[in-house]
């Protein structure tokens, strides 16, 4: 994925180019993240060959560890229910956009305040037309039981990330508290539910391991075992 503010001296266009030129030795789908549409067709226009436009990905909330994923209740070890980033006509704006140019929106949703902004946006998208395969969420990692039912009948797609089981869990218990612990990581229940699931490694933040983020999603280490996900 590519922000267009990760270099002081080139646009998204030079970006893709660039790497268009370099060469690479995989195919790559490139997410913007950006709040301008203009963005996506920039880069939907340089991109070529074994570099593909992936589509948008916007950011509803911040992460548990700072406490800035946005939850519906405060959080049980600290003021604050979190950090809400949502821009009701920017998201919405680029959504649109990148459905139209042929790419997928994924966005960032942790805390289960998120979770249900971005369904709101899901839930209206999917109104005007839009294909359930293309919008995803990333991470609902903490998910209320209502939810799960109306991402399932929404038939858009979580992409999780079973390491975050083993990383959160130490200090997870104390900052939801027991009840919104059966919340988090719910994969079991959102399999179930029929929501299609992709599993991610949220690379460089965790270690790229698919055979530990299987055993974790597995054996949910420090966590509630009864949202196992089976071999």
């Amino acid at each position: 994925m590519i922000s267009p503010d990760s270099s002081m001296w080139c646009g998204p266009r030079d970006e893709m180019a660039m790497l268009s030129r370099i060469g690479l030795p995989m195919r790559v789908r490139v997410f913007a993240i950006t709040d301008l549409p203009d963005t996506l067709d920039r880069m939907k226009e340089a991109a070529g060959g074994d570099l593909r436009f992936g589509g948008w990905k916007g950011f509803a909330d911040g992460a548990l560890g700072a406490r800035t994923a946005a939850l519906s209740e405060p959080y049980a070890d600290g003021p604050g229910a979190g950090t809400p980033r949502w821009g009701v006509g920017s998201h919405r704006a680029c959504a649109e956009r990148a459905l139209e140019l042929g790419g997928s929106v994924a966005i960032h949703a942790i805390g289960d305040a998120a979770v249900d902004r971005v369904l709101d946006l899901f839930e209206a998208l999917r109104s005007a037309g839009a294909d359930p395969s293309s919008l995803r969420i990333e991470h609902a990692s903490v998910i209320r039981p209502d939810a799960i039912v109306r991402m399932a009948e929404l038939g858009v797609t979580a992409s999780v990330q079973p390491a975050f089981v083993r990383s959160d869990g130490p200090w997870l218990p104390d900052r939801l508290g027991p009840r919104r612990l059966a919340w988090a990581h719910p994969f079991r229940s959102m399999s179930e539910a029929g929501i299609p699931l992709l599993g991610g490694s949220d690379a460089p933040v965790e270690v790229p391991d698919p055979w530990q983020a299987m055993a974790d999603a597995r054996t949910r280490p420090y966590l509630p075992g009864g949202e196992s996900l089976d071999a």
